[in-house]
């Protein structure tokens, strides 16, 4: 059974926001930056912004981003929860390592299992070659939630944008568009004057992303993430010029 992790306190969210996420989606460590991305189709139209940073909505159905997941953990699991994989899976898990640096000595690594759905393995040709892929599957990066899934034989990790994309198909909701711009190194959270926010356009979602931190100044990227995956860099502006140094979580 899925063993649940309550949300981390505040001042560690705070440290753990410099990383990449699955999703950037839960916490991350630091150093995480934007992936280099290449535009597809014509330019996305300007996104018009708030004081506060957040992306004008098309009407009033498209809401901030934040509006209907205001906690991080909340968030988390709401973009899990509306992955629909174009080839249906068997069971698909949010997991990460909460461990510092996990060794191959470590007798219990710390990987933790946050939520799932589905049953592993359940349409293997051999359940138990398939379980054994399954339990050795490994992402050795701490604190970086990513998603494992089973699909008949296969047995995968989500470590890149482009694995994300294979996964679902398509970018059509605004939570596969953070979940794509998550595996590509941008981060997001419901808290701070970057707060995650959205628009619809004729091609994909523009959102608001941030990167930096951790010694580094914070900025708050603007990226359209095109239905076809690719990410395109709208705007950039620094929210945060001096931040603290921060080490492993």
């Amino acid at each position: 059974m899925a063993r649940v992790v309550p949300a981390l306190p505040a001042m560690t969210r705070r440290m753990l926001r410099s990383a990449p996420l699955a999703i950037a989606l839960i916490t991350a460590a630091c150093g995480g930056k934007a992936a280099d991305s290449t535009a597809a189709g014509g330019p996305s139209a300007a996104s018009a912004q708030d004081p506060g940073g957040s992306i004008a909505p098309v009407s009033t159905s498209s809401p901030s981003f934040c509006a209907e997941s205001p906690a991080d953990d909340q968030l988390s699991r709401r973009i899990f929860d509306r992955l629909a994989p174009a080839v249906a899976a068997d069971y698909l898990a949010l997991r990460r390592f909460e461990v510092s640096v996990p060794t191959r000595r470590d007798t219990d690594p710390g990987l933790v299992t946050l939520t799932e759905r589905g049953t592993a393995c359940a349409r293997a040709s051999d359940a138990a070659r398939c379980k054994k892929a399954y339990a050795a599957l490994a992402y050795d990066q701490p604190w970086a939630a990513r998603v494992y899934f089973t699909r008949a034989d296969t047995v995968g990790i989500v470590k890149n944008a482009n694995d994300a994309i294979a996964l679902i198909g398509a970018v059509d909701s605004p939570e596969k568009a953070y979940f794509v711009a998550g595996e590509a190194g941008f981060r997001f959270s419901c808290g701070g004057v970057n707060a995650a926010a959205y628009r619809v356009t004729e091609d994909g979602f523009e959102i608001v992303t941030e990167v930096g931190g951790c010694g580094r100044p914070v900025e708050r990227v603007t990226v359209h993430v095109h239905a076809n995956g690719a990410i395109e860099e709208v705007d950039r502006l620094t929210t945060e010029a001096v931040t603290p140094s921060c080490g492993q979580p």
